[in-house]
């Protein structure tokens, strides 16, 4: 899949209304949710089996990004 900046360019005024507790309070709420639905979907549909997918099974990398984010936000919060 590539890159989906457009979509954090359009949520970024929301999501920098948010206190940085609930902002990552949220996030992982959304991220577990979306790995319960992304799971429970068949393989065939999902990146890397069609490659015309949107929806990759393997998110860990660019979840790491955004937990280290969440993480250095936090660490500043304290």
């Amino acid at each position: 899949p590539t890159r989906r900046d457009w979509l954090n360019d359009a949520t970024r005024t929301c999501r920098h209304a948010l206190a940085p507790r609930g902002a990552a309070e949220l996030a992982l709420r959304i991220a577990e949710e979306t790995d319960r639905r992304v799971a429970a979907l068949p393989p065939e549909k999902v990146w890397p089996n069609d490659k015309t997918s949107f929806l990759n099974a393997f998110r860990s990398g660019h979840r790491r990004e955004h937990l280290d984010e969440i993480e250095h936000v936090l660490d500043r919060a304290r």
